[in-house]
C-alpha cells in the first residue's frame, strides 16, 4: 500500500473526530459505506511478491508452444469445497469401530510423500454439517490453507479415502479431462507454490482464502487424437514420480525440446524452487547455501566439464562461461555450514559471491527459456550471500562486564572492565571510554569472540549507594560501516572491614615451607604431569626423565601428585628422597651402601602398600609374625652387610619387578644432586651413576624420574653423562599466568577477595614462583586476619611483601648459591642500577666493576657469572626500553636485597675476593 493510500484509509478510520472506534461502528451500520472500510480492514501495509507475473509468463510461454493449450481459473474445471469447522470436544483419538465415525484430515496428514491415515476422529455427539460431498473420495486432492499454506496431497486408495478435511484445508475435485495427478503436478511446482504463498495473508498465521484458490490460473491441454498419449500422461511420465518442477517440465515437453542437461538440473525440486525464489526464509539460509553447492557440484560433475551440456554450439560459450563461474562459488560454499559463524564464513560466503556475480554476467547476452530460469536461480543465490553477509555484518553485539563487581569505599581501586565481541563478525578501530572519565582504551582490531579488558581506575567516597559508570564505545564493522552504543553498569561499594562471609578467617590455606600434598592447593602442572604419562607410556623400559628446578619450584609436589591413584595406569611410583638417607658422619653425602639400602626399602615398602609382598633372595623366607614393613627394615641390615651394594640391589630389583608384574615399577628419585656432594666428598662411588643406568636400561618394567636443581646440568659432564644422556628433561619454573591467578584467590573464595590490582601484583612480585606466591599470599592472609580487614588491596600485598623479605631464609639460600662474592655484587648491581638511563648489559657491568675496583681476570668472567646466575634464576636477560637488558629475576627479592644487604659491604668483600690468589 502506497502513502497515499495509507492517508486515505487513515482518514476513514479516524475521521474527524477523536473516537476512530464510533466513526467506525457508525460506518458499519446498514446503509453506510461499509464496503469501503471492511476490505481495508484486513489488509497487510506491506508490499507483497504474489507470484502472480511469474505464473503468467511461464503460462504464455506454454501457451506460445502450444496455441491449443487454455488457462482456465482451476473452479472452472474442477470443484473446490472448503473443509468442515469442528469442535475438539466432539472428536476422540480413539479409532472407532469400522464405519461408526469419521476420520478428520489435518494439515500435519498432508505430508510430501502422500496423506496418512487421519489420528483424529468424530465421536457420536458431533454436530458437524456434513454431507456426501464432503467426504473425501480417491482422486480428490487437498490444499492447506492455513498455517502451513500450500502442501498439496492427492487421496489414493487408502486410510484417507472416507474422511473429512478440516477447515484449514480445501478440496478440490477435477472435472472434465483433467486428471488429478496432472493437476497436483503443477500445484507443487515452485512457481505455484509462490503464487499460493503470495496470495496468503497473515503475518504470524498465513490463511489463504478458498476465493483466492478458486482463481488460481490453470494450463488444461486439449483432448488428444486418438491413439495419441494425452499430454498430461505423458508429464507424469516424464517426473516419474519425483516431485520435479511439473509447469517447467509441461513448456519444454510443448516446445518439443530435447531434456538438455541444464534442463532437466532446473527441474530437479531444490533448483527449481530457488529459480522460483523460494529460498527458504532467513533461518536457512546457510542450509540453502550449502545445499545449492551440492546441487552445483553435481551438475559439473554429470557436465564432464561442459562437453555434455546438449546445447547449441551457439550457447556453449555461456553455458561453459556460467558453468565456471558456478563450479568456482560451488567450491567455496562447500561445506559452509560447518564454517562457524564468523570472519571465516563472511570471507566465504564473499569469494562465492563474486564469482557468482561473474556467473550472472556470463548470462547476460543470452536467451531463452533456460537461461530466464538459470538467471532466477543464480540471482537467488547471490541475493541470498548478499543476505547472510548482511546478517551478519548487522549483528553487531559487545558485551560489558567488570571484574570484580565491587569496590571498597575511599580506596583506590582498579576494576577490569571486559569488553566481549558477541558479533558475527569482527570490529575495527575499536575506542571505549567512560563518564566519568575513569579509563579509555583503543583497539585496532576486536576479532569476533574476541575479550578485551580495559583497566579502571575509581575510588568510591559513599558507601551507601552503588558507583555508577556509563561505558560509550565506538567501532567501524568490516564494509566501514560506523557503530556506537553507550551501556551503563553498577559497582558495588562496600566497607574494607565487611567479610565477604560471616565469621572469623580460620587458618591460613595456604602451604609454605612443605611439599604440597593437597590436591586442592596444587595448581597448574597439568602440562608437566601429561608429558610425564606420554613418556612413561610407551612400552619401553629405558626412560629417564630429568625434572630439573630450583630450589623450591614445586618438583617434590609434582612427584606427590604422580603417587595419586590413577594418575600413572599401570605403575608403582616409588618415591625416594636422598634427603632421608643416612649420612656418613664425618663427611657430606650418602654413601654407596646407605643410597642403595634406601633405594631398596623405599621399592620394598611400596610395593607393600599395592598389595606385593617381596624378600631378599639371598636371604631365607620371613618366617616371623611380625609386620612386613618392620621385618624388611630388619632385613635390610643383614642383606646391605656386605660390600657389594650394588648387586644386593640389582638382584633384589629383578625379584621386585617379576613381583609387580604387570605393573611396572617407577623409581621417583627425589633431590638427586645430593650424589654429587657424596662423589665430591669421597664417599660415594664414582660408578654409581653408571650402575643407575645399567638397571634402567637391563631391566623391563623399569622407568625412573630424577629431580634435582638446575645444578643438574653440571652433573652432565664425565661420569654423570652415561645416565643423563638417556633422559628426557623437562624444566619446571615459574606457573602459567591463570594458574597463578587461581593460586591466589582459590584457596581464600568465601573469605578474601583480592582486587585485581593486588592480585597481579602477588605474581608480578612472585614472578610466579609457586612457593614464593603461597608465601606471600600466606602473609597477606595473617595480616589481613590481625588488622580485620576483608578485602586485599595493592596497600595491603605491599605490606605483606615487605613483612617478609625483613628476615627471609629461602632468599638468604638463593643468595648463597650464587657462589661468590663478585657474583653477589652483580646482583645488587642489578638491583641498583635497574632505574638508570643506560642498559644493564655486560659492558655495563665491566664498567660498574672497575669504577668500585673489582679486578676481573680476563677471558669470559663475567659472561660465565651471568649464565650461571641465569641458571639459578635469579637473573634474566630481557627487552626493555633501554634495549636488552639484565635484571633481577625475581622483584621479591630486590626487596629483600634493600633491606637485608649493605652494597658497600658487598663491594669490599667482592674487592677482597678478588685480591686473594
Amino acid at each position: 500500500m502506497d502513502e497515499a493510500t495509507f492517508r486515505v484509509v487513515w482518514r476513514l478510520w479516524s475521521g474527524v473526530t477523536n473516537r476512530p472506534m464510533e466513526r467506525f461502528r457508525r460506518m458499519s451500520r446498514p446503509g453506510t459505506c461499509r464496503s469501503r472500510i471492511l476490505p481495508l480492514a484486513d489488509c497487510e501495509l506491506v508490499a507483497k511478491r504474489t507470484g502472480s507475473n511469474a505464473l503468467q509468463a511461464e503460462l504464455e510461454r506454454i501457451v506460445a508452444a502450444d496455441p491449443s493449450m487454455k488457462v482456465e481459473r482451476l473452479d472452472a474445471v474442477s470443484e473446490i469445497r472448503k473443509g468442515l469447522a469442528y469442535e475438539r470436544r466432539f472428536t476422540t483419538e480413539t479409532r472407532p469401530p469400522q464405519g461408526t465415525a469419521r476420520g478428520l484430515l489435518r494439515v500435519g496428514d498432508v505430508r510430501d510423500t502422500g496423506v496418512r491415515t487421519p489420528s483424529l476422529f468424530l465421536n457420536g455427539g458431533n454436530e458437524m454439517r456434513q454431507t456426501e460431498d464432503h467426504v473425501l473420495r480417491a482422486g480428490d486432492i487437498v490444499v492447506t490453507t492455513s498455517g502451513v499454506v500450500g502442501k498439496i496431497g492427492l487421496i489414493s486408495n487408502g486410510g484417507a479415502v472416507g474422511s473429512l478435511a478440516t477447515s484449514n484445508m480445501a478440496v478440490v475435485r477435477a472435472r472434465g479431462s483433467l486428471t488429478p495427478q496432472y493437476v497436483v503436478a503443477l500445484l507443487r511446482s515452485p512457481i505455484y507454490q509462490n503464487w499460493l504463498s503470495g496470495h496468503a495473508r497473515g503475518a504470524t498465521i498465513r490463511h489463504l482464502s478458498v476465493r483466492s484458490l478458486r482463481s488460481v490460473p490453470i494450463p488444461v491441454p486439449p483432448l488428444p487424437a486418438q491413439d495419441v498419449l494425452p499430454v498430461q500422461d505423458v508429464l507424469i511420465g516424464e517426473l516419474d514420480g519425483a516431485p520435479g518442477d511439473a509447469l517447467a517440465a509441461l513448456a519444454r515437453l510443448l516446445a518439443g525440446t530435447a531434456p538438455s542437461l541444464l534442463a532437466t538440473w532446473l527441474e530437479t525440486p531444490f533448483v527449481a524452487r530457488l529459480a522460483a525464489g523460494r529460498t527458504g526464509g532467513e533461518s536457512d539460509r546457510i542450509g540453502a547455501l550449502s545445499a545449492a553447492a551440492d546441487a552445483l557440484l553435481s551438475l559439473v560433475a554429470r557436465s564432464a566439464g561442459g562437453s555434455e551440456l546438449a546445447l547449441t554450439e551457439a550457447a556453449d560459450r555461456w553455458a561453459l562461461a556460467w558453468l565456471d563461474a558456478a563450479r568456482q562459488a560451488a567450491a567455496a560454499l562447500g561445506g559452509v555450514a560447518s564454517i562457524p559463524r564468523g570472519a571465516g564464513r563472511l570471507a566465504v560466503i564473499e569469494v562465492a559471491r563474486l564469482r557468482l556475480t561473474e556467473a550472472q554476467h556470463a548470462l547476460d547476452a543470452a536467451t531463452g527459456p533456460t537461461v530466464n530460469r538459470l538467471r532466477s536461480f543464480t540471482r537467488a543465490l547471490v541475493g541470498l550471500a548478499e543476505d547472510e553477509v548482511r546478517a551478519m555484518q548487522e549483528s553487531v553485539r559487545v558485551g560489558l562486564a567488570v571484574e570484580p563487581a565491587e569496590v571498597v569505599v575511599g580506596v583506590d581501586s582498579e576494576v577490569r572492565l571486559r569488553l566481549t565481541n558477541s558479533s558475527a563478525v569482527p570490529l575495527r578501530d575499536f575506542a571505549v571510554e567512560t563518564r566519568p572519565a575513569v579509563g579509555a582504551d583503543r583497539i585496532p582490531y576486536l576479532a569476533e569472540g574476541a575479550t578485551h579488558d580495559v583497566p579502571l581506575a575509581v575510588r568510591a567516597d559513599d558507601a551507601t549507594r552503588p558507583l555508577r559508570l556509563v561505558v560509550s564505545w565506538q567501532a567501524h564493522r568490516l564494509d566501514g560501516t560506523p557503530v556506537r552504543n553507550e551501556e551503563e553498569i553498577e559497582l558495588h561499594v562496600r566497607s574494607p572491614h565487611e567479610a565477604v562471609q560471616s565469621g572469623d578467617l580460620g587458618a591460613s590455606p595456604y602451604i609454605v615451607g612443605s611439599p604440597v600434598d593437597r590436591k586442592e592447593m596444587f595448581f597448574g602442572r597439568a602440562d608437566v604431569i601429561e608429558r610425564i604419562r606420554r613418556q612413561v607410556g610407551a612400552n619401553t623400559h629405558a626412560n629417564v626423565i630429568l625434572l630439573e628446578g630450583n630450589r623450591r619450584t614445586g618438583k617434590t609436589s609434582i612427584l606427590g601428585q604422580l603417587k595419586t591413584e590413577g594418575t600413572l595406569p599401570g605403575w608403582i611410583p616409588v618415591y625416594c628422597s636422598l634427603q632421608d638417607a643416612e649420612g656418613d658422619g664425618a663427611r657430606a653425602g650418602v654413601t654407596t651402601r646407605n643410597f642403595f639400602r634406601l633405594l631398596a626399602r623405599a621399592t620394598g615398602w611400596t610395593l607393600c602398600d599395592a598389595g606385593v609382598e617381596t624378600w631378599f633372595p639371598e636371604l631365607p623366607n620371613r618366617t616371623d609374625g611380625r609386620p612386613f614393613k618392620l621385618a624388611f627394615r630388619n632385613a635390610l641390615n643383614q642383606a646391605f652387610a656386605g660390600e657389594q651394594a650394588f648387586e644386593t640391589f640389582s638382584e633384589y630389583l629383578a625379584t621386585a619387578i617379576e613381583a609387580a608384574s604387570p605393573r611396572r615399577i617407577l623409581l621417583m628419585l627425589d633431590e638427586f644432586d645430593k650424589l654429587q656432594e657424596g662423589i665430591d666428598a669421597g664417599v660415594t662411588s664414582p660408578q654409581t651413576p653408571e650402575n643407575i643406568r645399567h638397571l634402567l636400561q637391563h631391566q623391563a618394567g623399569l622407568s625412573a624420574i630424577i629431580t634435582g636443581a638446575r645444578r643438574l646440568k653440571k652433573l652432565r659432564e664425565e661420569y654423570w653423562s652415561a645416565l643423563f644422556g638417556i633422559g628426557y628433561r623437562i624444566p619446571i619454573s615459574a606457573l602459567p599466568d591463570d594458574d597463578a591467578k587461581r593460586l591466589v584467590t582459590d584457596p581464600v573464595a568465601g573469605r578474601l577477595e583480592y582486587l585485581p590490582r593486588a592480585r597481579d601484583r602477588v605474581l608480578e612480585l612472585t614472578s610466579r614462583h609457586p612457593f614464593l606466591v603461597q608465601s606471600l599470599c600466606n602473609q597477606v592472609f595473617e595480616q589481613a586476619a590481625e588488622t580485620g580487614r576483608r578485602t586485599v588491596t595493592l596497600e595491603l600485598v605491599e605490606e605483606a611483601a615487605t613483612t617478609l623479605v625483613r628476615d627471609n631464609e629461602h632468599f638468604r639460600t638463593l643468595w648463597d648459591y650464587a657462589g661468590n662474592e663478585r657474583r653477589r655484587l652483580l646482583l645488587a648491581l642489578c638491583d641498583k642500577l635497574a632505574t638508570g638511563p643506560d642498559p644493564v648489559n655486560l659492558d655495563f657491568f665491566d664498567r660498574k666493576l672497575d669504577e668500585h675496583r673489582v679486578p676481573v681476570r680476563p677471558g669470559p668472567v663475567l659472561s660465565d657469572d651471568l649464565t650461571a646466575l641465569r641458571e639459578l634464576e635469579l637473573v634474566e636477560y630481557a627487552n626493555s626500553p633501554r634495549g636488552d637488558n639484565y635484571r633481577l629475576a625475581v622483584p621479591l627479592m630486590a626487596k629483600w636485597l634493600r633491606h637485608n644487604v649493605d652494597f658497600d659491604d658487598i663491594v669490599r668483600r667482592a674487592r677482597q675476593e678478588a685480591m686473594e690468589p
